[in-house]
């Protein structure tokens, strides 16, 4: 990968390629364990690519601010589908894939101080829907355990919601790191998040 360019995102698949989502210069970079580039996507099927995930069936879900979707990619990385997510303006966002399935978006816009979290089926049947105002809590990341229960990380800390999108926990990390929340991801039922200079793991109770 260039060194001028930044990594927004990344996950592996199960070919053990890294898949490395470039917004600034609209390109997917594919890395093997040791970080050599062995392919760089670009393209329609790309766009400006803020953050990708990758299920375990290998396809690529690979959220295009440019376009306002999700494109989705096979294990032979050719595009299949795309998902219209009905809104305009992203400007930047997280995507991931829940212990069921469903992909779990959070979107921010240029041209608004709300955040959403989606919960979308594969075909891009929208499930559930949660606006935060940003002066009240911002969303960066968020993932789903097999329960239902979904996993939200923002600024200074992370919110649990059940599957009927009432919250029922919280964890603050105002008196321990400062900042967004840089990167979520979901091992089984535990989820881990990084707060600036360290990594939490959480587990619904």
């Amino acid at each position: 990968m260039p060194l001028n360019h930044i990594a927004d995102d990344l996950a592996i698949g199960n070919a053990r390629r890294i898949y490395v989502a470039d917004y600034l210069f609209n390109q997917i970079h594919v890395l093997d364990l040791s970080g050599n580039e062995i392919q760089t996507l670009q393209g329609p099927q790309i766009g400006a690519p803020a953050s990708i995930a990758i299920d375990s069936n290998d396809n690529k879900y690979i959220l295009d601010a440019s376009t306002n979707s999700i494109h989705v990619l096979d294990s032979s990385d050719q595009l299949t589908n795309t998902l219209n997510l009905n809104v305009t303006n992203i400007w930047m966002g997280g995507l991931r894939i829940a212990a069921d399935g469903t992909l779990i978006v959070t979107l921010a816009f240029t041209n608004t101080t709300q955040r959403i979290v989606l919960r979308l089926a594969t075909d891009g049947t929208v499930l559930f829907t949660k606006t935060y105002a940003m002066s009240d809590f911002s969303p960066n990341w968020a993932t789903a355990d097999s329960g239902g229960n979904m996993f939200i990380a923002g600024y200074y800390g992370l919110r649990v919601l059940d599957a009927n999108g009432a919250q029922v926990g919280s964890f603050d990390v105002k008196g321990n790191a400062v900042g967004a929340s840089c990167g979520l991801a979901r091992q089984g039922d535990t989820v881990y998040v990084c707060f600036l200079n360290r990594i939490y793991s959480l587990a619904a109770q």
